[in-house]
């Protein structure tokens, strides 16, 4: 079967959609544990051996989502997983905004988020819709779902990189 150049481009994106997760948790990483320290001391502090083991395990996470979902397209619930994923880095990006703004100096990962992020995942539900892997109702509560999962997907990568923390201690 042969595929068309604008399935084909959408294909494309999907595959990028890990790489440009990579690249803003590297922005993140950066200087997320000294910003964190001198804005979330009082809420949530972190340290380099909590986050990094936390980026690590989900951008994996979306590497081996998108590329299994590449595989099955069409196929049920895997035509909506990118988009849960690019959903959920759309609505991160409007928290480093928040942060930036609240803050009084640029977030970690706040440069990733508005130039990347989210460009990107309005080109990348566009796509889904253009080439029918989804339909607007289905998209819809992608978004949703990106919405729902926001907060446990950070607070469970977090809890990882705290368990990591707490086993390297020992």
């Amino acid at each position: 079967m042969e595929l068309s150049a604008e399935r084909l481009r959408f294909i494309g994106m999907v595959r990028a959609l890990p790489f440009l997760f990579a690249l803003h948790n590297a922005e993140e990483s950066l200087s997320m544990v000294e910003f964190s320290a001198r804005h979330m001391a009082g809420f949530h502090s972190v340290t380099q051996v909590q986050f990094l083991p936390a980026l690590v395990l989900i951008t994996g996470a979306a590497f081996i989502l998108c590329y299994m979902a590449v595989g099955r397209f069409g196929r049920g619930v895997w035509a909506y997983v990118p988009l849960w994923i690019q959903s959920i880095l759309f609505f991160n990006a409007f928290s480093h905004i928040a942060i930036t703004i609240h803050s009084g100096e640029a977030a970690p990962g706040v440069y990733t988020a508005v130039l990347v992020n989210i460009p990107f995942a309005l080109a990348l539900f566009r796509g889904a819709l253009r080439e029918g892997f989804v339909t607007a109702r289905g998209a819809f509560w992608s978004a949703v779902a990106g919405l729902v999962l926001y907060v446990p997907v950070v607070l469970l990568s977090l809890g990882f990189g705290s368990l990591v923390e707490r086993l390297s201690e020992f």
